[in-house]
């Protein structure tokens, strides 16, 4: 959700953090550069949420978006993300 309203509506947020989002690529299309800066973060062990968050962020990079993308070796859990909150 955060991903589409980002790029709906740019003016709206600063930063926007997804850990394991799902919605994709599409999210991200047409937002052009300017937008937020996006953090994007998936585990190791959820295969489908990182091929789709790597997806995801090559396509916010390719429409001039500023993208931080980690990949953690573990699973969707609080424990893995909580760190990555700093970020």
């Amino acid at each position: 959700w955060v991903l589409s309203m980002s790029a709906r509506h740019p003016q709206a947020f600063g930063q926007v953090a997804a850990l394991s989002g799902g919605s994709g690529p599409a999210a991200v299309e047409g937002s052009g550069p300017g937008g937020p800066r996006l953090f994007l973060a998936a585990g190791r062990f959820e295969p489908e949420y990182l091929r789709v968050v790597r997806d995801t962020a090559a396509r916010a990079r390719a429409n001039g978006r500023e993208v931080g993308l980690r990949e953690a070796v573990a699973g969707p859990s609080f424990l893995t993300w909580r760190p990555l909150m700093i970020e």
